[in-house]
């Protein structure tokens, strides 16, 4: 199993402002993904099984405006991940989307 968790909230009035935070949030979020998968989707491979789990959230089912930069790169991670489930079909390695709810950190 490979568990692919990462991401950041961000400022949303900050980062609407300008600046690179929204930059930040969404090549983190969404275009980071990619490298973390790569290695271990080689050795799932060669097992024949397995499981990528993608830690995504509700933000990107549907993206609001409270926090639409966050939002809209979870989406791109969900996207993603369907994407790659599809392409693993017959491979005996399955793809999971987890989307908890709001996580108060600390």
């Amino acid at each position: 199993m490979v568990v692919v968790a990462f991401g950041i909230l961000g400022d949303q009035v900050v980062d609407e402002a300008g600046g690179d935070g929204a930059v930040l949030v969404a090549t983190t979020t969404t275009s980071g993904r990619c490298r973390p998968v790569r290695p271990p989707l080689g050795a799932l491979r060669s097992q024949g099984h397995g499981t990528i789990v993608f830690l995504s959230s509700v933000a990107g089912e549907r993206v609001r405006r409270a926090n639409f930069i966050y939002g809209s790169s979870k989406a791109g991670l969900d996207g993603f991940a369907q994407g790659l489930g599809d392409s693993l079909a017959g491979t005996g390695i399955g793809v999971l989307v987890v989307r908890p709810g709001w996580v108060r950190a600390g």
